[in-house]
C-alpha cells in the first residue's frame, strides 16, 4: 500500500537527524540528462567499447571524427542547460530538517545547483579537471560546456539551439 508506504517513510525521515541520500542517472533524466545504460541510453548510440574509453575513443575518431564530435555533442550539451528538477530540489530541502548526505554517480552537478550541501560525487564532475592522479588542474563552468557544445553544433553543422539555462 504506497500512501502507507510515503508515511512510515516521512515519519522516519522527520525523526531522523541525519540522512543519507543515494542517486544515479534516474534522478537527473527528468531534467534532460540522458542515461548511459538504459534501452534508450546513450550507449545505445554510442558503444561504450567504442567511447568509454580513450582507445576506443581514438579509434573511432580515426574512422569517423564527426561521429566522435557527436557523442561528445550528445553528453555534454544536457549537462550545460539542464536545471534541477524537483526531486534534486526536494533532496536539497532536507538540508533544511537535518544534516544530509547526497552520495550520487552523477557527474551533471545538479545537486549543488539545487542547493545541496554535501555532496560526494563517485565518479566525479564535468566540472573539475584533475591529473590521472586526481590532483586538481581546475574547474570549469557551464558557460564553458555550452562554449564546447555550441563549437560542435558548427563543426557538424547542427543548427545551434538555445539553452534552457539563458532561456528567461
Amino acid at each position: 500500500d504506497m500512501p502507507r508506504e510515503m508515511e512510515r517513510a516521512a515519519a522516519a525521515l522527520a525523526g531522523a537527524d541525519r540522512v543519507a541520500v543515494f542517486t544515479g542517472a534516474g534522478v537527473s533524466r527528468e531534467s534532460g540528462i540522458p542515461t548511459f545504460r538504459d534501452a534508450d541510453g546513450v550507449w545505445a548510440r554510442y558503444p561504450a567499447e567504442q567511447f568509454a574509453t580513450w582507445e576506443g575513443l581514438l579509434a573511432t575518431w580515426n574512422e569517423s571524427p564527426e561521429r566522435v564530435a557527436g557523442f561528445f555533442l550528445e553528453a555534454l550539451e544536457p549537462l550545460a542547460t539542464a536545471e534541477p528538477n524537483p526531486a534534486h530540489r526536494a533532496i536539497a530541502a532536507l538540508d533544511a530538517h537535518c544534516e544530509v548526505a547526497v552520495i550520487t554517480q552523477n557527474i551533471d552537478g545538479l545537486h549543488h545547483l539545487a542547493g545541496s550541501k554535501t555532496v560526494y560525487e563517485v565518479h566525479g564532475t564535468t566540472y573539475r579537471i584533475v591529473t590521472d592522479e586526481g590532483e586538481p588542474l581546475g574547474r570549469l563552468a557551464r558557460e564553458d560546456l555550452l562554449a564546447v557544445a555550441r563549437r560542435l553544433r558548427r563543426l557538424l553543422g547542427a543548427e545551434v539551439t538555445p539553452p534552457r539555462m539563458l532561456a528567461a
